[in-house]
């Protein structure tokens, strides 16, 4: 009897799964890897390998759970990031319930960051419209599009700023 595997993971595809099985025996060894979890997170979601993913950046968030709470702390941004992250990730795996709790606290976390970028809380309402729009709900989907334009618009009269630099106006559909 001869196996024959239809798909064969690519070079890559192996090189990335041997990268994810060494760090986490080496994290299990170590007890603390977060920027290891946030490269390895990002790069099995870009090989569509989304529960891999989605594994990886709970283990960033747990590393970081001190700073969810703490938004002086260095790691509140990289919290949301990977919050955010594995918001979309779950969205891709269809998981909209928990997407939708992930990222509405990204949001609430979103609006305190301190940073001197303020794009963190439109982006986060950005991925929240997209969440909306792959359930189907329009109507949910424009109405936070058009929070996330409303606080470009706001950014932009108090900076001045061209409105094609801000990230909402990118995602605003064509007319």
């Amino acid at each position: 009897m001869n196996l024959v595997m239809l798909n064969p993971p690519s070079i890559f595809d192996r090189t990335l799964l041997c990268l994810a099985l060494g760090t986490l025996i080496f994290g299990l060894l170590c007890k603390n890897l977060p920027l290891h979890n946030f490269q390895i997170a990002h790069a099995a979601a870009s090989l569509h390998q989304y529960s891999l993913s989605e594994y990886f950046w709970r283990a960033d968030l747990k590393s970081l759970e001190g700073a969810s709470s703490n938004s002086n702390s260095p790691d509140f941004i990289e919290y949301w990031c990977s919050e955010s992250n594995l918001g979309v990730v779950l969205q891709q795996q269809a998981k909209y319930s928990e997407t939708e709790k992930v990222l509405s606290d990204a949001l609430e976390r979103s609006k305190h960051v301190q940073t001197p970028g303020y794009f963190v809380v439109p982006t986060s309402m950005l991925i929240l419209a997209s969440l909306y729009k792959s359930e189907g709900k329009v109507a949910l989907s424009q109405y936070w599009i058009k929070q996330a334009s409303q606080a470009d618009a706001e950014h932009i009269k108090k900076s001045g700023e061209s409105i094609t630099q801000q990230p909402a106006a990118k995602a605003l559909p064509k007319e």
